[in-house]
């Protein structure tokens, strides 16, 4: 069932960040800003929740979700390599709104791949996404 809850974006009340978290978690699909749009948040770790997001959108499966993590230390779990340019966009912008595109690691399920093995990638700089993403212990999609 849908609920609408208000958050605080300066300080967010844990406990709703939790429960966020734990929705996200258990393959459920979240509505939460970032710095640049409000999206549709589901474990990217979850095929089914994945797939949840595809049919809610209307969105066919050729076009591949990005994904948000939590932290920059993250980032490596989920692609097969950082080059050095991707390294120096990630220090200057990163928290924030840009988009890497990486090779995915073999961790990411093929529901979050594009047709060249590839996955984008970004840090946001919204303290309500960061916490939801770091409260649920994965990328969200």
């Amino acid at each position: 069932m849908a609920r609408i809850v208000k958050i605080d974006p300066d300080k967010p009340q844990e406990e709703t960040i939790e429960e966020a978290a734990r929705i996200i978690k258990d393959g459920g699909l979240v509505a939460l800003p970032t710095e640049t749009v409000y999206g549709l948040g589901t474990n990217a770790l979850n095929e089914e929740a994945i797939r949840k997001i595809f049919e809610i959108k209307g969105r066919p499966p050729s076009k591949p979700l990005s994904i948000l993590i939590g932290r920059k230390e993250d980032l490596k779990q989920y692609v097969q390599e950082i080059s050095e340019t991707a390294q120096t966009l990630i220090e200057k912008f990163w928290p924030g709104p840009l988009t890497l595109i990486f090779k995915t690691s073999s961790l990411m399920p093929d529901t979050m791949k594009s047709e060249n093995n590839s996955i984008g990638i970004r840090l946001p700089d919204c303290r309500i996404a960061l916490e939801i993403v770091k409260a649920s212990g994965v990328p969200l999609a």
